[in-house]
């Protein structure tokens, strides 16, 4: 399990390595997306890989050592135990040791996951349903930003988007026909399980900013730039944070602002997205 653990996070290091140095700042969101979540999943894979062909090989079990004395005209074997299992005692307390932190790490993600669930569900249960084709609007009385979760879209009637409304529909209904809520629970359950990796943090900001740019994009398809950059400056300071969610104004405005004045990526860049294959193969 520990040996898995610290595979994984070498495997994750490499390929995040390559995306922040090569991949981050061109202008193909839907790419860097796949890059992302095929590069965690690869992360899991790779290693499990490498012990399915291990266990292919001919295992060899070596005898204990003896050690023979004498007994008149009998000679009598004795076991020799070895410095490693002397020692193993103390070993075994220590991995214990281990996993009992990490599963208290996992039950207390674990919970946390949970309440930010159940904070969805009552946004849901106590608010004012309209269903559409494509989602349900969820109008809430209690002060929040707005967000989407799954086909779900939640506004607070505290807030005054009358201007802005058509702009952030279409922001979040691009986060709903995506299904980044997918992508945002996978990172969660990996969080979970890998909750002692700061390299989870580090793909779960890059996948919520890549987020942002798809459903940014979309929206300046017909959107002045500048409009836009005023809706995101005017409402970016206020609001709270909703695990499992996709909030219109989440953080790194920064980025995201100067992502909207970036010059479009040209295709010969895609090589760029090359670089990983010899990597993933010498791992």
């Amino acid at each position: 399990m520990i040996q898995y653990s610290l595979e994984v996070a070498i495997c994750w290091s490499a390929l995040y390595l390559i995306y922040i140095c090569f991949l981050k700042r061109e202008t193909f969101f839907g790419i860097n997306r796949s890059y992302l979540i095929t590069s965690l999943l690869l992360g899991l894979i790779i290693p499990l890989a490498r012990m399915v062909d291990w266990s292919w090989q001919e295992q060899v079990v070596l005898a204990q050592p003896l050690e023979y004395i004498s007994a008149g005209p009998a000679m009598i074997a004795i076991a020799i135990q070895p410095e490693a299992q002397l020692a193993s005692a103390h070993q075994w307390q220590l991995v214990d040791c281990i996993m009992i932190i990490y599963f208290l790490g996992v039950l207390f993600m674990s919970s946390r996951l949970m309440r930010g669930m159940y904070k969805i569900y009552q946004l849901y249960a106590q608010g004012t349903k309209t269903k559409t084709a494509d989602y349900t609007l969820v109008q809430t009385s209690e002060y929040h930003l707005p967000f989407s979760f799954l086909r779900y879209v939640f506004f607070s009637d505290e807030m005054r988007l009358n201007e802005e409304l058509e702009q952030i529909m279409k922001h979040e209904l691009t986060h709903i026909k995506s299904r980044h809520s997918y992508d945002v629970f996978f990172l969660e359950l990996l969080h979970v399980l890998f909750w002692w990796n700061p390299l989870i943090h580090l793909y779960k900001q890059e996948l919520r900013q890549v987020h942002e740019y798809l459903a940014d994009a979309m929206v300046l398809e017909d959107t002045d730039k500048k409009i836009y950059g005023r809706i995101l400056l005017g409402q970016s300071q206020s609001g709270i944070e909703i695990a499992l969610t996709h909030q219109f104004f989440h953080s790194h405005l920064k980025q995201r602002i100067t992502m909207m004045y970036r010059q479009q990526s040209k295709r010969p860049a895609l090589v760029k997205y090359l670089l990983a294959l010899p990597l993933i193969f010498g791992m």
